[in-house]
């Protein structure tokens, strides 16, 4: 009778675990963790591609840092002072001029004159 009665509840619990229910309550959990991994991994992407984003900022921040300090360092000395004024303010001591060049404006005209049409051609022939 114990035998039956076991078997019986072994019966019981097989069905109620095969069952259509308790599959469909399985796929929906499965569902579930598969869209929350799917959705850590998406996040995941974002996150890394922030990284190294801000990765590649840091160090072109540290190279712009290298230039600015590198350049402090030269302004310190009357030597560099000099330099930065004449560069960037075009200045010059007593007894000195400042020039400035100017490209030609004949290489404008030149290629004004080969982009012309037919007819401009045409008169400068005759």
């Amino acid at each position: 009778m114990r035998s039956s009665l076991k078997s019986f509840k072994k019966k019981r619990m097989k069905g109620l675990l095969f069952s259509w229910p308790v599959a469909l309550l399985v796929l929906v959990v499965a569902y579930f963790l598969a869209s929350a991994a799917f959705n850590m991994y998406e996040r995941y992407q974002i996150t890394r591609s922030n990284y190294e984003q801000v990765k590649r900022q840091l160090t072109e921040a540290e190279n712009r840092r290298g230039a600015l300090e590198a350049l402090v360092a030269e302004s310190r000395s009357p030597q560099g002072r000099e330099a930065l004024l004449r560069e960037k303010f075009d200045v010059a001591k007593e007894g000195e001029q400042v020039i400035i060049i100017i490209d030609s404006e004949k290489k404008e005209e030149v290629v004004s004159e080969e982009e012309g049409s037919f007819w401009s051609w045409l008169s400068g022939m005759f």
